[in-house]
């Protein structure tokens, strides 16, 4: 006897209790259940490594199965609906079971349509996200919006980058492992932080080798290549470096001589800033740019080496009554990118993201060199006292400059010295 006749049916009008088919339905919809909490949990893990291709096997396997479970709702519900009132009339019901059939086929094809639609569109799309220290007013993340804009752009959205600011998804301290390890595709962070790693990672941040925009740019381009290897040694791609304005001292009281700065709990960010600290006698502090203002409040720190942009951001007026325009250095931050991560992406695609890095480099450049004017004009506004070294302090800093040079040289070793007589054959 068939499972679907009305024969079968009327067999079981006196039989109480769940149908066999409720019983089914029932089994189907636990199942789904569980397999929504586990789809969810390795969506989040494949997310969280960056692996696109097997989430999108795995979006279209989920809704295949809630195509399944869809139809055989469809198709048990004239069995799961009252019972009594189906066995009043077989011959109506069962007259009913073909249109039933058709609407559950056609439900069936309906869903399994959008889930290939669904993840046809997923595999379409690729999502990174990129974390930065700084904040969104800092014109560096307003420049990295802009590439990723450029990029979501060029590509039609198939690459879309979503910008995580202020430390807000990685501390600094944690981006650049974080990349490699293939946490995020990509991120960014100030260069010289990798000095412990590698001294030529802080060939920017060496006092007056090359203190202004243009002797900035020579030294780049004579290190570019070399700290691009560097890299790549440990599976990251460098996209583009964009530098701070030139870095200068900000106190409580003006500084005439290098005398002044002695004792006094100095802010520093990079290996750089705490050995200029500790040459000029005072104490080095590491702060991170968020945690400035709270650091001067609470007396953690006395002064600061930092650029005239990073003093604006951070309303240094409501701390501090100095700057010193120094002029020490212009360190950069570089924008990074996980070598897998890129590779995964088609030649279009990479090609894309190559271009709106060299944009993105020549943009940050300008933007800089205007941040720089208008940062300064900003801390004069708001009662800064922007001053130029007197030549007692500018002889001393020229001098620690001379002897960190010396050092960086020797710790940097045959690396270091290509990229000292790259940049002096450039200038010649």
């Amino acid at each position: 006897m068939h499972l679907c006749s009305p024969a079968y049916r009327d067999t079981q009008a006196g039989v109480a209790g769940p149908s066999p088919f409720s019983n089914i339905l029932a089994l189907a919809l636990s199942a789904l259940r569980k397999i929504i909490y586990l789809y969810f949990i390795v969506k989040t893990l494949l997310k969280s490594r960056n692996i696109v291709d097997a989430g999108n096997y795995l979006d279209l396997g989920f809704l295949s199965y809630i195509g399944l479970v869809v139809s055989v709702r469809c198709l048990l519900s004239p069995w799961t609906d009252d019972r009594d009132n189906n066995l009043a009339n077989n011959n109506e019901d069962f007259s009913m079971t073909a249109k039933t059939f058709a609407s559950a086929s056609l439900a069936s094809l309906g869903v399994a349509a959008a889930s290939l639609t669904l993840a046809t569109s997923a595999q379409a799309a690729t999502e990174w996200d990129m974390p930065t220290p700084y904040g969104d007013r800092t014109f560096h993340t307003v420049n990295i919006r802009e590439f990723a804009d450029d990029v979501r752009e060029a590509t039609d959205g198939e690459l879309d980058i979503t910008v995580h600011s202020n430390g807000s998804l990685i501390d600094h301290a944690e981006i650049k492992n974080s990349v490699r390890r293939g946490i995020v595709p990509a991120g960014e962070l100030i260069m010289s932080r990798l000095a412990n790693e590698n001294p030529i990672f802080e060939v920017d941040s060496v006092p007056y080798l090359a203190a202004n925009y243009e002797d900035a740019w020579t030294l780049w381009e004579a290190s570019r290549e070399i700290i691009g290897e560097e890299l790549e040694k440990q599976g990251l791609r460098l996209l583009f470096a964009v530098p701070w304005p030139p870095q200068g001292i900000y106190t409580q009281d003006k500084i005439e001589k290098i005398e002044d700065l002695r004792n006094l709990k100095m802010r520093a960010y990079n290996t750089s800033s705490e050995r200029l600290a500790s040459l000029a006698n005072a104490v080095p502090t590491q702060i991170e740019v968020p945690d400035i203002p709270t650091a001067f409040s609470t007396g953690r720190v006395d002064a600061m080496v930092t650029s005239p942009a990073t003093g604006a951001d951070t309303k240094a007026w409501d701390y501090l009554s100095h700057f010193n325009h120094a002029q020490l250095w212009l360190p950069k931050n570089m924008v990074i990118v996980s070598e897998r991560a890129f590779s995964r992406l088609d030649e279009t695609t990479q090609q894309a993201v190559l271009e709106a890095a060299t944009t993105a480099e020549q943009r940050g450049w300008d933007m800089s060199r205007q941040e720089t004017q208008d940062a300064l004009a900003t801390l004069k506004e708001n009662g800064i006292t922007v001053s130029e070294p007197s030549p007692e302090l500018a002889k001393a800093l020229q001098d620690i400059g001379s002897m960190m040079t010396e050092e960086w040289v020797d710790r940097a070793g045959p690396q270091g010295m290509q990229i000292l007589q790259n940049y002096r054959d450039a200038k010649e």
